[in-house]
């Protein structure tokens, strides 16, 4: 994920650790520090321990 590119102008990322359609995992921790993560943990919700912060 260090050699992502992330637009700097963007307000959120939406981050899929497990697509199943391409069989595409990520296996490293995320730290998008100052954006909005909008997550689709829906293929590995109880498979690993998943930390969550909310912003309401």
């Amino acid at each position: 994920m260090r050699d992502w590119k992330i637009n700097k102008k963007s307000n959120f990322i939406h981050y899929c650790p497990n697509e199943t359609i391409d069989s595409i995992s990520i296996n490293e921790e995320p730290n998008f520090s100052d954006k909005f993560v909008i997550t689709d943990c829906s293929s590995n919700i109880l498979s690993k321990k998943l930390i969550l912060k909310i912003i309401v």
